[in-house]
């Protein structure tokens, strides 16, 4: 994504100098000299941002039209970059008219999306930190393992 901020070690995405990807072996990797664990976590989602795309404006593509994205700031991204990548995921989901649905979960979401028609379910940021399988979002029957 061209629109990544800089980070504090003034590196960019321009610091990349390819992706390995396999998708019979499940595998993303970035080559790189440099890039901070945050950037390259950066990097990573955008390529995946960028196979929604591909799916959506494509349509022959055959990839579900489907984004998500779990507790990715545990690796390694900081939370300025991971609002910039929220923001940027809705102004590109707003500019398009195909359906597609994107799931993130986050413990640093941006303020000024708290609340909004974004966010859907509880928020866990009081103990108990799980999700509650019995309550409004969850099932009402046992799970099966």
């Amino acid at each position: 994504m061209h629109e990544d901020i800089i980070d504090t070690n003034n590196e960019t995405l321009s610091d990349a100098n390819g992706l390995i990807f396999s998708f019979e072996k499940d595998f993303l990797s970035v080559r790189h000299g440099r890039l901070s664990a945050s950037t390259q976590v950066f990097l990573k989602n955008s390529f995946y941002l960028g196979l929604l795309k591909f799916s959506i404006e494509d349509d022959q593509c055959r990839l579900p039209r489907f984004f998500i994205l779990d507790n990715i700031e545990d690796k390694g991204m900081v939370p300025e970059r991971f609002r910039k990548f929220h923001n940027l995921l809705i102004q590109y989901s707003e500019q398009v008219s195909i359906p597609h649905q994107v799931i993130l979960t986050t413990s640093y979401i941006d303020p000024a999306l708290n609340d909004s028609e974004f966010c859907v379910g509880p928020s866990y940021d009081q103990p108990p930190y799980t999700l509650d399988l019995k309550g409004e979002w969850g099932m009402d029957s046992k799970l099966q393992v």
